[in-house]
């Protein structure tokens, strides 16, 4: 027994390092699509698995195993065992107690080997799908898998053997039952028989052990191949639904390629008449470059021409050259009596500014005067004095004006230098005259300044009540500068409304001058269409006719074929005849016969050829009559 526990163990190895070489090898999923194991199954091992480690438990724990073990099939109870304390062998069971324990036992057993053979039938199917999986491994899978079944019959057929040997020691102990006080010495060697088996009852627990852990990871694996089909099985789909959009871009490209070729068709005379417009371009090109020939040959001679005339434009330019020269010196010497003119200007312009300074100061003493004519009566003898003074002045001042005015006019007229120093000269001593009147008039001034200096302070009392009157003013004044602030800013306001309204203007112009682009596109394309529709009518036309003669061309084709139909039922005959004839030649002389079934036998290949062109000639024909009936349909609705 001993031994055969040892060989238990080395077989029990074997097939733990075989099944786990065995997962090992499943791990990569397969390419092709399987269906996901049923739920059956795994139930069906979780209820194996739980009936082993329920006979596990009763073996490993209780006194009398079979009993428990019936009592537990017979309850088909997933709760927890009963541990109860360890008993004595009861040996006073009667010979009936024992038969039925050993018939329940044998049931048991039955049932056990039963599901331990389901059980391995299914870690065969389980290894078979794992080694189709990798084809590369399919024989060393084999090998294995031949190893599995071999250690798990020579395991089963051992356990068998402790078990019969189990049975024969309870079938002594059932024959000597009634001898144990006789026979004490067959009792110890029943009772070493029965160590022997409790020692073959651990070591199966602990392979049933082992066994549920091996199910516990097939489940696992089973999970993962059910989840890996079904992603597998949405990849199938979307290959396949990928597979029909290449199957429909095929169709479509294989319609447009129908229908450029038959464009292509169309554009051959065309091609054609290009090609005759091509040549006669080119001969218009032949006739084109001969004269261009010629052409060139006049241009050769106009640049000779133009060479000699160039030569002469370059003599009359050296002469208007020292011409332009000889002007350009008379212009400098009338730029410098330009200059001179313009200094002279500048004097009497520098007069005037006095002159006219002068005025604005006498007119500054007339304001003064007129002021204070209520506080100077007693000066107005003298006012009215200088008063006549100055309007004969300003008589004179305005004369000499004149005088200027008409000497300027005088000056532009007359081209003389000699005689616009002469008038210069004039107006030098005019001006020392006026200048020596101007200082007498000053030295007057200076006198009734004095006068006047006693009446400023008069006048300082006047300023003072001015200045309160100024500061009225500059209140009045900053009002002002507020309102005129506000009004800035309402201008600004008013600046931007104005702006904004002038963008407003230029967005509303830019969306009418897209309006009417685009109401000229659409006139454009209704133009277009219009065009379309017409060579759409012109091309329906075309294969309206092109279909009359093709179903007159069909016609006729019907009658070939009624004609080959019957040509080949007379030679269908006539072969039939020939047989029979060969046939009775054959009785004669079958050699003959053969020559001559081989020289008269007829080929109906060419008839069978005319009828498939002929069906497919057909086919196509009714696909043509219903692409048009398409047509007219489409017509009619783009119509309404």
């Amino acid at each position: 027994m001993h031994d055969a526990a040892e060989q238990i163990k080395l077989l029990e190895q074997e097939n733990t390092y075989l099944k786990n070489k065995n997962v090992g090898k499943v791990e990569s999923p397969s390419n092709s699509p399987k269906k996901p194991k049923p739920l059956s199954r795994v139930y069906e091992d979780d209820e194996v698995s739980i009936a082993v480690a329920d006979h596990i438990e009763h073996l490993s724990i209780q006194d009398s195993p079979r009993k428990r073990l019936y009592l537990r099939e017979n309850s088909k109870s997933f709760e927890e065992p009963i541990f109860d304390q360890p008993k004595k062998h009861d040996y006073s069971q009667t010979s009936g107690e024992i038969s039925t324990n050993r018939n329940q036992f044998d049931s048991y057993d039955r049932t056990h080997s039963e599901r331990n053979h389901s059980e391995r039938h299914n870690v065969e199917r389980s290894n078979i799908e794992r080694n189709k999986i990798d084809r590369g491994q399919v024989d060393q899978n084999q090998k294995d898998r031949n190893q599995i079944e071999r250690n798990q019959n020579e395991l089963s057929e051992r356990t068998q053997i402790g078990r019969n040997t189990e049975r024969n020691n309870n079938f002594d102990y059932e024959s000597r039952s009634g001898q144990r006080s006789k026979s004490s010495i067959r009792f110890d060697n029943f009772s070493n028989n029965k160590n022997d088996t409790e020692r073959l009852n651990a070591r199966i627990e602990s392979l049933e052990n082992i066994i549920y852990e091996r199910n516990a990871e097939i489940r696992d694996l089973t999970k993962d191949k059910t989840n890996l089909e079904r992603k597998m099985y949405d990849y199938s789909e979307r290959v396949v639904e990928s597979e029909d959009k290449i199957i429909r871009e095929r169709r479509t490209m294989m319609e447009e390629n129908g229908s450029l070729r038959k464009r292509l068709d169309n554009l051959t005379p065309l091609m054609a008449q290009k090609e005759s417009l091509l040549q006669k371009a080119l001969a218009e090109k032949d006739t084109a470059e001969s004269q261009l020939v010629a052409a060139k040959q006049e241009t050769h001679m106009l640049h000779i021409r133009f060479e000699e005339r160039s030569r002469e434009k370059q003599a009359f330019s050296d002469i208007e050259i020292g011409r332009r020269n000889e002007i350009e010196r008379l212009n400098e010497k009338i730029r410098e009596l330009d200059t001179e003119n313009s200094q002279i200007k500048v004097v009497e312009q520098n007069l005037i500014d006095q002159i006219s300074s002068l005025n604005r100061k006498i007119k500054e003493d007339e304001l003064r005067i007129k002021k204070e004519r209520s506080f100077a009566e007693r000066v107005s003898d003298d006012n009215n004095n200088l008063i006549k003074d100055n309007s004969t002045l300003t008589s004179q001042i305005g004369k000499l004006a004149m005088m200027i005015e008409q000497l300027e006019k005088e000056l532009s007229a007359k081209k003389g230098f000699e005689i616009q120093e002469k008038q210069f000269m004039e107006l030098r001593q005019r001006e020392l005259d006026l200048r020596s009147e101007i200082r007498l008039l000053e030295d007057k001034l200076y006198t009734e300044h004095e006068k006047v200096s006693a009446l400023e302070s008069k006048i300082k009392q006047k300023e003072n009540d001015e200045n309160k009157i100024r500061e009225d003013k500059m209140r009045i004044q900053r009002e002002f500068e507020g309102l005129s602030v506000l009004s800035t800013n309402l201008s600004s306001e008013n600046k931007t409304i104005r702006d904004e309204k002038l963008n407003l203007e230029d967005r509303i112009a830019i969306l009418e001058k897209t309006i009417r682009d685009k109401e000229m596109a659409i006139v454009k394309v209704k133009e277009e269409n219009e065009l379309l529709n017409v060579r759409h009518s012109e091309v329906i036309e075309k294969m309206r006719k092109e279909i009359f003669a093709q179903a007159e061309k069909g016609n006729e084709y019907e009658a070939l074929c009624k004609r080959l139909r019957e040509l080949s039922e007379s030679a269908s005959k006539l072969h039939s005849r020939e047989n029979s004839t060969i046939k009775g030649l054959n009785v004669i002389s079958p050699r003959v016969s053969f020559e001559n079934e081989l020289i008269t036998r007829p080929d109906p290949s060419g008839s069978m050829k005319d009828l498939i062109n002929y069906k497919y000639e057909g086919s196509t024909i009714t696909e043509m009559m219903k692409n048009f009936s398409e047509m007219i349909r489409y017509d009619n609705s783009n119509d309404n």
